[in-house]
């Protein structure tokens, strides 16, 4: 007689740790506020035959209601910065049609964000406002004629994002204040003389607009599924491309045929040329792109996610934590939480 030896069991889920109800309240706003932000996301109106840097940037958000936010980057207002603020990188996504749906987006980014979030803003940040931490921000790319080809499309966005990034830094020192409605976020130092003058005063909270090292280094397209080689990664940095390339980062393919077709047409223009100046430098970032620099990357959204915060030490993925508003263990490795 032949016996066989059982399974072992599996090993016990772990009892969520304790965390307190602030925290959970936390937790839960922050996840109100951006399953909506980023199932509809922002609109960038673009056309073929103009330049990038001219196109017009629509904003969304509850408190904008019945407000006309559509701005070119050489006049975005800097009260806006908060909605690039400490995001880690911008979603790019057709504005209608072969993307996947908002509602899945979100999840996938969100249940991979949680365990691998910047603890220190985290914490001691925004959560349920424009100004909060996330992964990122989605901006649904619309032209008035038609869409252009993948080589194009992405040499349009290069152009774009990197105008984007310089322009968001560039107004960093001149924020001063965002009144959301439910608060007022306001640089450490403001002054009530310096703030308009309101019938029913807002509560007021300290808020310093800072851009993340990573959102100049890249950009994501998407515009099929979330799954192996459906998400494109466009690397400008050269730290980026270095840990790519070192092995840091699995499951990534490089797309070397549309990269060369990219290369080929991009151009980041004369004035690009000239600007050497390095960003926000008490967060290392620089988001000087060279043509040299860029590369194309295909991989799933968790791989491409995990690319883009490889950089981070604190933010690697091996962190398994509890959520304690879907209720349940998100991320792998070792357990750690509130």
């Amino acid at each position: 007689m032949v016996i066989f030896a059982s399974a072992p069991p599996p090993p016990p889920v772990p009892s969520p740790p304790p965390s307190t109800t602030a925290f959970k309240i936390t937790v839960g706003d922050h996840y109100r506020f951006f399953g909506p932000a980023l199932w509809l996301g922002n609109d960038v109106h673009a056309n073929n035959s103009s330049d990038p840097r001219d196109w017009q940037l629509s904003l969304h958000a509850t408190f904008l209601s019945g407000v006309c936010a559509q701005f070119s980057l050489k006049d975005f207002p800097a009260h806006f910065l908060p909605f690039f603020a400490y995001k880690d990188a911008a979603v790019y996504t057709p504005r209608s049609g072969g993307s996947p749906s908002g509602f899945a987006l979100f999840k996938t980014i969100y249940r991979e964000w949680y365990p691998t979030r910047d603890r220190t803003v985290f914490d001691d940040g925004m959560f349920d406002s424009c100004g909060a931490p996330f992964f990122g921000i989605k901006m649904r790319i619309k032209f008035e004629d038609p869409f252009p080809q993948k080589p194009a499309l992405l040499k349009h966005l290069v152009c774009w994002h990197v105008a984007l990034s310089r322009q968001v830094h560039d107004l960093l020192p001149r924020f001063i204040f965002l009144d959301d409605v439910a608060r007022e976020l306001v640089r450490p130092g403001t002054t009530l003389a310096q703030l308009p003058a309101k019938r029913f005063p807002r509560s007021l909270v300290e808020y310093t607009p800072t851009l993340q090292r990573t959102f100049a280094e890249c950009f994501l397209w998407v515009d099929a599924g979330l799954e192996e080689n459906s998400v494109i990664l466009v690397v400008l940095g050269e730290d980026m491309l270095r840990r790519i390339l070192s092995g840091e980062c699995e499951g990534l393919t490089r797309d070397v045929d549309l990269e060369e077709q990219v290369k080929n047409d991009a151009t980041l223009g004369a004035e690009d040329d000239r600007r050497e100046e390095k960003l926000d430098e008490h967060r290392g970032v620089d988001a000087e792109a060279s043509m040299d620099h860029i590369s194309v990357w295909r991989g799933s959204m968790v791989d491409v996610m995990r690319a883009v915060l490889a950089g981070d030490e604190t933010r690697r993925n091996g962190l398994r934590e509890y959520n304690p508003k879907l209720r349940e263990w998100l991320g792998e490795g070792v357990n750690v939480g509130k």
